[in-house]
């Protein structure tokens, strides 16, 4: 029940995820990643489908989270606002081939 509080879902917590707006199933996806308290966050594409007012609030959520609880994050995403914005290093594939890597200058993060 604190995960579900501290992720904004607690009032919800008798409801099925089924009922549940797509941005609140994910936020109550990320207490259940941070139940086994991870050194590392995988998140394979965590804003696809969002809306971009979803997208703007999870992902400072998310980077803020993960700032204060020293969890490393790794992430798939396609969308470049999300990476340039919260990745502090990426590395681009294209058909599973390394084509680029660096450090990026990412302006959101927490």
């Amino acid at each position: 029940m604190a995960l579900l509080e501290l992720v904004g879902m607690a009032e919800y917590a008798h409801r099925s995820c089924a009922v549940l707006a797509y941005g609140d199933v994910k936020r109550v996806e990320l207490a259940i990643a941070l139940a086994n308290c991870p050194r590392l966050l995988l998140m394979d594409e965590p804003t696809a489908g969002m809306a971009p007012e979803e997208r703007n609030a999870l992902m400072p959520f998310t980077a803020r989270l993960a700032k204060e609880r020293n969890i490393g994050m790794l992430l798939t995403e396609h969308s470049m606002d999300v990476v340039f914005g919260y990745a502090d290093r990426l590395i681009v594939l294209a058909r599973g081939r390394l084509i680029a890597q660096g450090v990026t200058t990412a302006r959101n993060v927490a």
